[in-house]
């Protein structure tokens, strides 16, 4: 993860599970501006590969749980393939 002249402070992993995809919520909190970054990491396994993908969005939130709801609404709607991003489709 490549962090910007170290403004943001990563916290320790949230997972859950949609549809066989692991959907990591990694919230980085901006202490300049005091907001929470969405930032997700899917993880998808093909044939034996695990393939994954980091998202970043630029919308940003006052609190770490509303950050962490974004993940999970986010990483839900890629993999039914309602965004751009992952493809849809169940490993």
């Amino acid at each position: 993860m490549l962090l910007v002249a170290n403004q943001y402070r990563q916290i320790p992993m949230i997972a859950m599970i949609h549809h066989g995809c692991e959907v990591e919520a990694l919230p980085e909190h901006d202490s300049k501006n005091h907001q929470w970054i969405v930032h997700l990491k899917i993880k998808k396994n093909e044939r034996g590969i695990v393939v994954s993908e980091d998202f970043r969005l630029t919308e940003t939130y006052l609190t770490e749980k509303e950050a962490i709801n974004r993940c999970w609404d986010y990483g839900k709607k890629i993999i039914n393939g309602e965004m751009k991003g992952f493809p849809k489709g169940n490993s």
